[in-house]
């Protein structure tokens, strides 16, 4: 059998099991999560105070002004990709809601620990239905996935000095998974087949993550240290297929079920620098930069065994990714009783042009502004929000796809529009 399985890639987004559909920064989303540090992009390596700190920056833990802090967060995302397949742009439009609580306590003036659970990324993609070849009837392969990543984090601080803080947190990961692809291919006879594939309750834990920080912040300036390190995941559930001839069109062949599925990726490691000033009267400003270690991710691994004419379906899949830089820009005025936020960030493409799919991020620099504010609910009471609206998009040509990939040439784009809304109260 002459196969183009590769275009099982057609996977690939799956793929770094991380998270909501990102636009800009690779698989993971560029704005995400915090009401309060999503009005300025995210740039809260220097800035972060209190519980939040969990996720942003652990060393930033002991620097809430009461002796305990608490804080809910939730963000809905409207998720929208377009991509070509099978001759023809194909769109999806899904929803997702990622949230997180985070509660952070002082033990003493220089001692803090923390502890939260946060949903850490997630991709929703459904294409639908697709006929790959009109000799083939009996069925059309469905092209979907749902993906989430979860995390609770167990942390702690320490204040060196009045100015200088560091920080650790240990993150235990935990995956679910499904997903629904399809190939078509070329086999003796000559004749046309076709394969669809459900790789069905997929789940996994990574117990060896961590985050590591640090902060230093006088009156008017601060600078911040992230350091997140890679998790490894092993997904295990199960696979089911069936498959077509043209010989025999019309005619469904189910497969033989694969029931010790095993799926490998990495969230790889982010390092993140911040800066932040606030030297003139009622304005404050940030900057950084973030480095995903995207590379790591060469292939998907597929174990398993799923046979039809002879060859196995379940295959490595082909990503080549590359590692991404993003660069994140905020402001703040503080002058009203309701501050106003502000923030953009810009990222290079972490996915392959030659190795582009549907449901993967496309190939592109990605572009995202917010903006956000907070309202006093009553003392030691706030209510943060603030919207954003990511894109990326790359057109992919024939000059971009190496032998051996059938990544589809046309036009690859992806849109969010997120809503984030935070409580937060420190006792």
């Amino acid at each position: 059998m002459t196969t183009i399985f590769a275009r099982a890639s057609l996977l690939v987004a799956l793929i770094s099991l991380i998270a909501l559909p990102a636009y800009p920064v690779g698989y993971e989303k560029g704005i995400t999560l915090s009401g309060k540090h999503s009005g300025t992009a995210n740039t809260a390596a220097a800035a972060v105070e209190g519980a939040e700190g969990l996720f942003f920056n652990p060393a930033g833990l002991g620097r809430m002004s009461g002796d305990s802090d608490f804080s809910f967060n939730l963000t809905g995302v409207s998720i929208n990709n377009e991509a070509p397949l099978a001759g023809e742009q194909r769109t999806s439009s899904e929803f997702a809601t990622p949230f997180a609580i985070w509660y952070a306590q002082k033990i003493d003036d220089s001692i803090t620990w923390g502890v939260g659970f946060s949903v850490q990324g997630g991709l929703k993609v459904d294409i639908g239905e697709v006929q790959l070849s009109p000799a083939l009837t009996a069925f059309k392969p469905k092209f979907a996935t749902s993906l989430a990543v979860y995390e609770v984090t167990l942390g702690g601080s320490y204040n060196i000095t009045d100015e200088f803080s560091v920080g650790l947190g240990y993150r235990i990961s935990y995956a679910t998974a499904e997903y629904s692809f399809g190939s078509a291919f070329a086999t003796p006879g000559p004749t046309v087949s076709q394969v669809a594939l459900d790789l069905k309750n997929l789940t996994g834990i990574d117990y060896a993550g961590a985050r590591l920080g640090a902060q230093y912040r006088t009156d008017d300036w601060g600078v911040g240290l992230l350091i997140r390190t890679q998790v490894k995941f092993s997904l295990e559930g199960e696979a089911e297929g069936k498959a077509e001839n043209s010989a025999a069109a019309g005619t469904t062949v189910p497969l033989a079920k694969e029931d010790d599925l095993k799926v490998k990726s990495s969230l790889p490691m982010l390092v993140s620098l911040g800066f932040n000033y606030d030297g003139v009267q009622d304005h404050r400003f940030h900057f950084q930069i973030d480095w995903f270690n995207y590379s790591v991710n060469e292939e998907l691994e597929i174990e398993g065994t799923m046979t039809f004419g002879g060859s196995n379906v379940l295959n490595n899949i082909t990503q080549e990714s590359k590692d991404s830089t993003a660069f994140r820009i905020g402001y703040e005025y503080l002058g009203f009783s309701m501050p106003i936020r502000a923030g953009f960030v810009y990222a290079g493409p972490a996915t392959n042009k030659g190795f582009a799919t549907p449901v993967s991020e496309p190939p592109g620099d990605g572009m995202g502004f917010s903006l956000g504010s907070s309202y006093e609910l009553s003392e030691n009471h706030m209510l943060h929000f603030a919207g954003d609206y990511s894109f990326n998009s790359a057109k992919v040509e024939a000059g971009d796809v190496p032998t051996g990939s059938n990544t589809a040439t046309g036009d690859y784009d992806g849109q969010t529009y997120s809503l984030h809304v935070g409580y937060q109260t420190s006792f």
